[in-house]
């Protein structure tokens, strides 16, 4: 129910937000400014963190423009119009700043590499936490299955198991780790 009532003010206020943009009202980018744009500095600052605030201005008064020149098929659309202008001006900005010299294109490659290293070992050490939480019995299902690459009849045959008994356990292990099935980790 407060989903509902999420959603439905979201339509409001970015019916609201093109209708004044259209209306040639200043207020209009005064409230896409105040309501977006600490969402739109987040995104930024993931892609590019010195250039982030000059990104969303610039993001910003092309949304106004677009608006007011009728690009916006529907008020609801405006969030995700938002998001691909955005992404828009940092790949232009990006692409400015190699161009010029201002970023070396090395430099810029490693520090992706960097934090996408970083990202991995953190995603390591969380599940290497959840796994020390789990039985032993589930702990050893999911490296059996998951590590050493066994399939169920396998593990059933060595750990002694009852097919009923293994998806149970199994079932078990992966709700205790919290982990949804559709995420690809954990499907065989």
């Amino acid at each position: 129910m407060a989903s509902t009532r999420t959603a439905e003010g979201l339509q409001t206020v970015c019916r609201t937000i093109v209708h004044l943009i259209q209306a040639e009202d200043l207020a209009g980018q005064q409230l896409l400014s105040d309501r977006c744009a600490m969402g739109m500095r987040f995104l930024a600052n993931r892609e590019c963190r010195a250039y982030a605030d000059e990104c969303v201005q610039l993001a910003i008064s092309e949304v106004v423009t677009r608006i007011a020149q009728g690009e916006l098929e529907s008020p609801e659309k405006l969030p995700s119009f938002i998001r691909i202008i955005l992404y828009r001006v940092i790949a232009e900005r990006k692409q400015a700043a190699i161009s010029s010299g201002e970023v070396d294109t090395t430099a810029a490659c490693q520090a992706v590499v960097i934090n996408d290293q970083n990202a991995q070992h953190k995603k390591v050490q969380l599940m290497a936490a959840a796994l020390r939480r789990l039985p032993l019995i589930q702990r050893e299902i999911l490296k059996r299955m998951y590590v050493l690459g066994q399939n169920q009849e396998e593990i059933c045959r060595e750990m002694q198991l009852h097919k009923v008994q293994f998806l149970r356990l199994k079932t078990a292990a992966k709700k205790g780790l919290n982990i949804e099935s559709p995420s690809g980790l954990f499907q065989q």
